[in-house]
């Protein structure tokens, strides 16, 4: 019975003293102020810490469309371009995916939003 008790104390210190696993890539949507999302609004997705090309690419779908070549990445920061297609008025999400080297996909992070029509008012759902 002792040798349980040692083989189980053993056994916790050592998934206490390894290493945690790091968190994977969250993603969230920078916005500064209140106002409604319109068509024409450029909106800004964060995805930290940075996805490196070893590890894959992001995919970023609206819907089930995929816009990912509608965004512009900088760094973490990847901005939609609504000059080249406005975003759809109404209830919807934004959904970011891990595309990995091998062809696995991770979801990263879904983001809802809602976008008003152009002259601010939100269409009836």
């Amino acid at each position: 019975m002792r040798r349980g008790i040692v083989s189980g104390i053993a056994l916790m210190l050592v998934l206490l003293s390894a290493p945690l696993r790091a968190q994977g890539p969250s993603v969230t949507l920078d916005r500064t102020g209140n106002d409604p999302l319109t068509p024409r609004t450029k909106i800004v997705l964060v995805v930290e810490p940075p996805v490196s090309a070893a590890k894959g690419r992001v995919q970023i779908f609206l819907g089930t469309s995929d816009v990912t070549e509608l965004f512009e990445r900088t760094g973490t920061r990847y901005r939609y371009r609504a000059d080249l297609f406005p975003l759809p008025t109404g209830s919807s999400e934004l959904i970011v995916l891990l595309l990995a080297p091998d062809g696995r996909t991770t979801p990263l992070g879904r983001v809802p939003i809602e976008v008003a029509s152009a002259d601010g008012g939100v269409p009836p759902a």
